[in-house]
C-alpha cells in the first residue's frame, strides 16, 4: 500500500488523472452530505472508492480529522465499501496515526 500511495500515481499520467478525479468527488462528497442524503451520498462514494480506495479513504480520514460531527454519515457510507477498502483504511488510520505521533513528540 506504502508503494500504491507515494508511487503508484506517479508512474502513469493516466493514474495522476484517476486520482485528482477521485479527489474531486471526496471534495463532493463533503460537502454535500447531510441527513437527508446520507444514503445516496454514501453509495456514491462506494462508486469511487472501487476505482480508488486509497485516495477516497484518505481523504475521508482527513476530514473526519478535522469535523468531528460527521461521523455518524460516514460510518452509513462504510456500510457499502468492500474488502480491499476497508484494507486500505487501515493502512491510511495507521499511518496517520503514526504521523501524529512524530508530529507530537516533536
Amino acid at each position: 500500500y506504502g508503494f500504491w500511495r507515494d508511487h503508484g500515481y506517479k508512474l502513469a499520467p493516466e493514474m495522476r488523472m484517476q486520482q485528482a478525479l477521485s479527489i474531486k468527488h471526496v471534495q463532493q462528497f463533503n460537502r454535500r452530505i447531510s441527513n437527508t442524503t446520507k444514503k445516496m451520498m454514501g453509495r456514491f462514494l462506494v462508486k469511487v472508492a472501487f476505482s480508488n480506495p486509497m485516495v477516497v479513504v484518505d481523504g475521508i480520514l482527513d476530514q473526519q480529522l478535522e469535523y468531528e460531527n460527521q461521523h455518524d454519515w460516514v460510518l452509513n457510507a462504510f456500510k457499502y465499501f468492500h474488502g480491499l477498502a476497508f484494507d486500505c483504511l487501515i493502512y491510511c488510520m495507521l499511518m496517520k496515526f503514526s504521523m501524529e505521533k512524530t508530529r507530537l513528540d516533536g
